[in-house]
């Protein structure tokens, strides 16, 4: 394996390389096993698609408490994919001992519903048609109770799209992403 230049980091084996961060830089590999998380039965597109949602939540997760430049970025975005982790009232009676409650509810742990839902709220702009709430807790939290509480605090702004709840272990979706401003949608990879 080659070094990389001073201030770079490597994406992926094709060779994207972006300039370092200041901080702490997420980098996720939860993997997707064969046939532990899919068997024989499931295409391609969802184990691809199960691998993308695992990792992406994950870091989701591992940031915790989003930064202004995530702030930032959600202004602009058509469609959003967030974790809302937990409730936290379903937590706090969880039965999980208060060390790993903590964790899970600190500065460096998971979004609860209603932190998503403000920084959904922060981030609303009319542009923006789909948001799909992801890394749900199968203990602390439900379908109905994210959405519920996302889409409630959306609505009272004004918010005119499709809000989604992603299961731990299937695919979501599809998805037809469409901006509520009418504005014809760009997709830059």
């Amino acid at each position: 394996m080659r070094r990389l230049p001073s201030g770079a980091s490597r994406l992926s084996p094709k060779g994207d390389v972006l300039p370092a961060s200041r901080g702490r830089q997420l980098i996720t590999v939860d993997p997707v096993i064969y046939p532990r998380h899919f068997n024989d039965e499931v295409s391609p597109r969802d184990v691809g698609a199960k691998l993308l949602k695992r990792n992406l939540s994950d870091l989701a997760a591992m940031g915790g408490r989003p930064t202004a430049a995530v702030r930032l970025l959600l202004r602009e975005l058509t469609a959003v994919i967030l974790e809302a982790n937990h409730d936290e009232i379903l937590l706090r009676t969880s039965g999980y001992p208060p060390s790993v409650q903590h964790r899970i509810a600190g500065s460096a742990g998971h979004l609860s519903n209603r932190a998503a839902a403000d920084l959904l709220v922060e981030a609303l702009h009319p542009g923006l048609g789909t948001v799909v709430l992801a890394h749900l807790s199968e203990r602390c939290n439900s379908e109905e109770l994210a959405r519920t509480t996302v889409e409630t605090a959306l609505r009272r702004k004004g918010f005119k799209g499709g809000v989604h709840a992603a299961r731990q272990d299937d695919p979501v979706g599809p998805f037809r992403l469409e901006r509520c401003d009418g504005a014809q949608m760009t997709f830059a990879i």
